[in-house]
């Protein structure tokens, strides 16, 4: 048996205490530092170990991530939505949605993702950069980035063009911004108080459940949309949709031996059903 090192809990709260303090990436690294990279900590009352050992990393998220799926990493109390993603659902039921989804990660249609990618870059990003250092005014680049990741985003997995940085008021880019900024006082109530308590209080996640709402009610309007259309575009909702694979030649390694992996194990390959496809 080997025994873990990792930074001292606290009862009922674990280590939670310390993100009060640090942010989590500054954390990381600190422990890191301190306890190596294999260490062991509590979130609430919940072990957790954490690597930062790159090799241990790609045999976990790629060559054995099958055994890995059994328990959901984000707390959830019934929400319709984030019960489906992909991250929170567990053996035949993540094995068949993985299977589902594999084909919009493949490396030849990442590829066709090039050109979305190289117009957000010309048409949004440089532009800002361009626009601040003619000016010699200070940029914001955080933002200026986050602006260019969620242009990327929603052109690549919706096929929606936006412009976060010019254009906020997009119901997409609206709505994106409050899911990534996390409460602490969520987290915390979602560790450590019981399910009982967390309905009376109506919290169902950490996220922000009225942008969640949003959209997914847009997410739908867009499957719903491309449907009647016959759109059979190169985004990921699409290949989604329609799950039609590319030539397993032009995938990597990994991608071949994950999906051989994943797909031996007697899966059920029936389509998503549209709640799966917006989570």
């Amino acid at each position: 048996m080997i025994l873990l090192t990792g930074p001292k809990p606290v009862v009922i709260f674990g280590n939670l205490l310390d993100l009060l303090f640090v942010s989590k990436p500054d954390l990381e690294v600190q422990r890191t530092k301190q306890f190596g990279k294999i260490y062991g900590i509590f979130e609430g009352s919940k072990p957790l170990v954490q690597v930062s050992e790159p090799d241990i990393i790609k045999q976990i998220l790629v060559k054995d991530f099958r055994v890995f799926n059994t328990k959901p990493r984000i707390t959830n109390v019934g929400h319709p939505v984030i019960e489906s993603m992909l991250i929170t659902t567990r053996g035949d039921t993540w094995r068949r949605a993985r299977n589902a989804v594999s084909h919009g990660f493949t490396v030849a249609r990442m590829r066709k993702q090039y050109m979305h990618v190289r117009y957000c870059v010309s048409e949004h990003l440089l532009p800002i950069l361009y626009t601040h250092a003619d000016s010699r005014a200070p940029c914001d680049l955080k933002r200026a980035y986050s602006c260019f990741a969620l242009s990327c985003i929603t052109r690549c997995a919706f096929g929606v063009p936006t412009d976060p940085y010019n254009k906020p008021q997009h119901p997409f880019v609206a709505n994106a911004w409050p899911v990534f900024r996390l409460p602490v006082w969520k987290l915390f109530a979602l560790q450590v108080l019981p399910p009982y308590a967390l309905r009376l209080f109506n919290i169902s996640s950490f996220f922000d459940e009225t942008c969640i709402a949003n959209i997914a009610r847009t997410i739908r309007q867009i499957i719903r949309a491309k449907a009647s259309v016959g759109d059979n575009g190169d985004d990921f909702i699409s290949a989604v949709m329609h799950s039609k694979p590319d030539v397993y030649d032009d995938q990597d390694e990994d991608s071949l031996l994950m999906a051989a992996k994943t797909d031996g194990q007697n899966v059920v390959k029936a389509p998503l059903t549209e709640d799966e496809m917006v989570a």
